[in-house]
């Protein structure tokens, strides 16, 4: 099993990779810009150079870092700036030499929704077939996990999961690996976000909290990380709070598992 947290880039991108080894993670997730603003930023040459240097001098395995998307890319409604804003998400990933890409599929009041987005992904995707894109639960396109499971059949090669333990919650699952597994194939779930949940059951109001903290409560969280079906798997923290906070939050985990 890997524990890491999301990385605040309050530090500069490049640092993540030394930050990752000062809070002895095993693996990180970050935003390669601000999550709320239209950037369309690309990562120049030179921070990418030395990211990928202090990668490998951290001897971290590009295989357990994660990029976050943006939250405004919304690929069920698929405007000039969606297709743009994803298309730099991609390429940044490429220039940084990270394999894996977390991305909310969006929403929209169509009937249509799924095929909008999976038309949107799949027309930029293939442009980066060394990419994975791992699409996640959330309380709008991807609230039933059957949404998610449509996702990938329609798209095809290179889409995966990542799944959300508080937008499971809010969404009405209760956190049973079988159930997952039976919809999803646990082996298509490259990454968990583990978050405890500030609203209740079947809510579908999407409040992170920290571990231990919220309705999830803290043994059912031991419960799921003890279970033998996902002993392999990676897991970010995206509680509220700091680096440095959710790092601590590893290091209690860490005295039960």
């Amino acid at each position: 099993m890997k524990l890491g947290i999301h990385l605040s880039i309050e530090h500069i991108i490049d640092e993540l990779p030394i930050l990752c080894t000062t809070y002895k993670l095993d693996c990180f997730q970050f935003f390669t810009k601000s999550p709320r603003r239209w950037s369309q930023k690309l990562i120049d040459e030179s921070t990418a150079i030395t990211f990928k240097k202090n990668m490998q001098n951290q001897n971290i395995n590009p295989q357990n870092a994660f990029i976050h998307c943006s939250y405004l890319i919304n690929p069920a409604n698929p405007t000039s700036k969606t297709y743009s804003e994803l298309e730099y998400e991609l390429e940044n990933a490429y220039r940084l030499g990270i394999y894996n890409l977390v991305l909310h599929p969006g929403s929209c009041k169509d009937s249509d929704c799924l095929e909008k987005a999976s038309n949107t992904i799949k027309h930029i995707l293939k442009q980066y077939p060394n990419i994975n894109l791992l699409l996640e639960n959330t309380t709008r396109i991807g609230s039933t996990l059957e949404d998610l499971k449509i996702l990938k059949e329609k798209i095809g090669e290179n889409v995966f999961y990542c799944i959300d333990t508080c937008h499971l919650f809010v969404t009405g699952y209760i956190l049973d690996v079988d159930i997952i597994d039976k919809i999803l194939n646990i082996d298509n779930i490259k990454l968990w976000h583990l978050n405890d949940s500030k609203a209740a059951f079947g809510s579908k109001l999407d409040r992170h909290e920290k571990l231990g903290k919220g309705l999830i409560g803290f043994e059912n969280i031991k419960k799921l990380l003890r279970l033998p079906k996902i002993q392999n798997a990676s897991f970010i923290l995206e509680t509220p709070g700091t680096n440095a906070t959710r790092s601590k939050e590893i290091q209690i985990l860490r005295k039960y598992l």
